[in-house]
């Protein structure tokens, strides 16, 4: 899959690199914007969580299930899924991009 990165983000990146400078800007504005949106992993959801079973000592032994708890404890889910009602964990200090 192709990395997609943000319009500005090129332009910024070519400033002051060759004397073709504004050349290139022209260009990366020509580029048609590409149908896509931001979205949250479940693994990174904060309605995300793993059922396990059985446990030695309190640790678990198997991952039973992904569920998503936003849709109730019985939606299975995976955890490179999402879905268009996801919201980032509290405490994920990654971009939301």
């Amino acid at each position: 899959m192709n990395g997609l990165i943000w319009k500005q983000d090129a332009i910024d990146a070519c400033g002051g690199m060759c004397a073709c400078t504004q050349d290139c800007i022209d260009e990366i504005r020509k580029v048609p914007p590409v149908d896509a949106v931001e979205v949250v992993r479940c693994k990174d959801c904060k309605f995300f969580e793993e059922d396990f079973w059985g446990d030695i000592d309190g640790a678990p032994l198997i991952v039973a299930h992904e569920i998503c708890t936003r849709w109730g404890r019985g939606c299975k889910t995976q955890s490179d899924g999402f879905c268009h009602m996801a919201e980032i964990k509290d405490g994920d200090d990654r971009a939301t991009s």
